[in-house]
């Protein structure tokens, strides 16, 4: 095992450790930990995807004065196909 995972192992349990000690029911702690790797990646998608629409919104304001540039005209003549 590699340093690093023993390290973020040894770091998780001391995390869990901790709200063990917080937490009184048991059965919060059991949801908590639960609902964490649900959680986490739906938020990170959630801001991916706001990030992503606002970019592709700039992006295309952007490139709509560009004119007939190299990349546009592969674009139409591959459109018009």
């Amino acid at each position: 095992m590699s340093p690093y995972r023993s390290a973020a192992i040894h770091e998780r349990a001391n995390e869990l450790a901790l709200l063990c000690a917080v937490v009184r029911a048991r059965n919060q702690l059991c949801a908590m930990v639960r609902s964490e790797p649900v959680l986490v990646p739906a938020f990170g998608t959630a801001v991916g995807l706001a990030l992503g629409g606002l970019l592709d919104r700039v992006l295309v304001k952007a490139s709509e004065g560009a004119g007939d540039t190299a990349n546009a005209f592969v674009l139409r003549a591959v459109a018009t196909e």
